[in-house]
This record gives C-alpha cells, sequence and structure tokens, in this order.
C-alpha cells in the first residue's frame, strides 16, 4: 500500500509448500512484492512493517537503500499486552488505569521526536517519572536531552487526585521491566517517522468479505479474490464522511457508535459515503469480450493441489496403520 494514497499498488501470493516453514512465507511475499515495485522502477523510500525478524534483518542487508520503519501500533499493542498481564497480578493492579495512557505516550512520542531516536528513547523513559507523580528531574545518564514532562502544569489539586504509582513498588518495577525491555528499547530507532498501519488493517478486513478465513480455495481461486479485494479498496479508498441530508440537523457529519472489541468501550466512528461498484460494468464488459477471443487469453498459474509433501497414499493403508498403533 501507497502510505500517501492508500492505494494498493502490488501484491503477493505465496504458498507455504514455496518455502521452508509458514514463518517463511511472510518474508517470501514481501521479498516478492518489492522486487516487482523495483522492477517496474517505482521509487521506494520507506518501507514500514510489523516487527517481524527476518523481515528485519533482509531488509538491513539486501535493500539497506530503503529506510525501515516499524507500525506505532504493533509495539503499542505489545506494550499493552504485557502490560495487562502484569496487571492481573495482586500487587500490580495499580497498573491498570494507567495501560491506555501508556499506549498513548508512546504514539506521542514517536510523533513528537522530531527524527531522533535519542529523544524518542529519553521521552519514553521518562514515563518512569511521570507515573510516579514527579515531572521534572536532573540531567544524568539516561536523560541528557529530555529533563521535564511534555504536558502543561499539572495543578495542585489533580496532583493530589491523581492515584500515582509509588517508586519502588510491584507496580512500578512491573512497569519498568516493560518498559525498558532491551528489544523494545532498540525497536523505538524504527518509530522516530510515525507511520502507522491502520488503513492497511482495514484492507485485510475487506479482504475477508472475499476471500473467507474458514474456507478453503485454490491458488487461482484465491489470486482472484484477491484482486477482486484490491478493485474494492482502490474504487472506494478515502471516502469522505456521510452528512446528514435532512432535517435540522442537514449538514452534519454522520457518526455511529461501537463498542470496541479490545477495550469493550463505546467510541464514535465515522459513516462514510456509500461505496461504488462502477468498475464492476467494465469487468463484466472485459468477460464478454474474453468469451468472444477478443481479450487477452488467460493463463492460470498451476500450483500444487495439496500442501503435503509427499503423494497421498491409498486409504486403507493410512486406516490400518491407524487401528494398528491404537493397538499399541
Amino acid at each position: 500500500m501507497d502510505e500517501k494514497t492508500n492505494l494498493i499498488i502490488e501484491f503477493s501470493l505465496v504458498q507455504v509448500t514455496e518455502v521452508t516453514s509458514s514463518n517463511a512465507m511472510e518474508y517470501e511475499g514481501c521479498k516478492r512484492t518489492l522486487n516487482s515495485i523495483i522492477k517496474k522502477k517505482i521509487p521506494i523510500r520507506c518501507l514500514t512493517t510489523d516487527r517481524h525478524t527476518t523481515i528485519t534483518a533482509k531488509m538491513r542487508t539486501n535493500y539497506s537503500n530503503i529506510v525501515h520503519q516499524y507500525d506505532v501500533w504493533h509495539l503499542s499493542k505489545w506494550v499493552t499486552k504485557k502490560l495487562s498481564k502484569k496487571a492481573k497480578k495482586k500487587d500490580c493492579q495499580e497498573l491498570l488505569p494507567w495501560i491506555q495512557s501508556v499506549s498513548n505516550h508512546l504514539w506521542w512520542c514517536s510523533v513528537t521526536c522530531e527524527q531522533n531516536a535519542d529523544v524518542l528513547r529519553e521521552k519514553w523513559l521518562s514515563l518512569l517519572h511521570h507515573i510516579t507523580g514527579k515531572h521534572c528531574w536532573r540531567a544524568s545518564k539516561e536523560f541528557t536531552l529530555v529533563k521535564k514532562c511534555g504536558h502543561p502544569r499539572i495543578s495542585r489539586k489533580d496532583q493530589k487526585e491523581i492515584v500515582w504509582v509509588e517508586n519502588g513498588s510491584p507496580a512500578h518495577v512491573a512497569l519498568e521491566e516493560v518498559i525498558t525491555n532491551k528489544k523494545l528499547l532498540k525497536d523505538l530507532a524504527k518509530l522516530t517517522e510515525f507511520h502507522h498501519t491502520g488503513e492497511l488493517e482495514s484492507y485485510h478486513s475487506l479482504m475477508t468479505k472475499y476471500a473467507p478465513k474458514r474456507e478453503h480455495f485454490c491458488y487461482n481461486g484465491m489470486v482472484a479474490r484477491t484482486q477482486l479485494a484490491v478493485l474494492d479498496h482502490n474504487a472506494n479508498v478515502n471516502r469522505a464522511q456521510a452528512e446528514v441530508k435532512k432535517g435540522s440537523k442537514q449538514g452534519e457529519k454522520r457518526f455511529k457508535i461501537v463498542c470496541g472489541k479490545q477495550r469493550k468501550n463505546w467510541v464514535a466512528k465515522e459513516i462514510k459515503t456509500p461505496k461504488s461498484y462502477s468498475y464492476v460494468e467494465g469487468m463484466m464488459n472485459d468477460v464478454i469480450l474474453c468469451k468472444k477471443g477478443k481479450k487477452f487469453k488467460y493463463k492460470p498459474k498451476i500450483q500444487a493441489k495439496c500442501i503435503a509433501p509427499t503423494p497421498k497414499p491409498p486409504k486403507q493403508d493410512v486406516i490400518e496403520k491407524r487401528l494398528s498403533n491404537k493397538q499399541k
């Protein structure tokens, strides 16, 4: 997906038999797609992905001319998951009301770091001071650039009403273990440009309409269904927010109230203008022309029908083997 336009410009379908394991499929798909875009001489300045270790390593060695960034949402999700697990402990329940704020803080650090990894790291670690009610501190080995919180001054009344976490308490120690995680601190350097893949997640949701995960499709069927999903997405991306057409609220932006799956809280979401399917008519015309032999002839790609590495044995042999194992 192109981040500026939110259009899907390329995709790649990988079958598990083509690689060594299911984990290797993600990098293989990424590699094929990148190479295809590069071959078409489309410049790539930056690529944003999740924290897949193989992709991270290969981007560093094979695509060193492309800036590699992580999706803020994925790191935020990791932090939230770890803190939620810690907060379930009896002596760490103080963390629970702070989890969403910690997640928001990570996003804020990425937005305001001005592409400076050191500033981002220090702003992130400043959370250890803020959560105890301390908002200014002296310069130290860990804090050379950031010496105070970035929020406005908190009034005395609010300072007393907020339930701070005591420094050195089990909850504070648990928080420190999560936010000072070595891999996390290293990965913060890939959040300096503040990229996130929210629109791509929306496309993945749309993809399940054309290719439900509970159903099996052949390789060529999967290609066709992915193409349909891309056409649908690209034809309707960046739709405007719908407005009220009649009544006293005419012209106002429309919203719907939904309950979030993860946080279980009610939130307002924009209602978009109706989708357009004008591209379908052109597809139908092409199908007719293909049938008449006036368009290109489709040449399906032949893939293995079964992911098993060995040929299918006779059914009776497999049954006898199972019965034999039971007797043993």
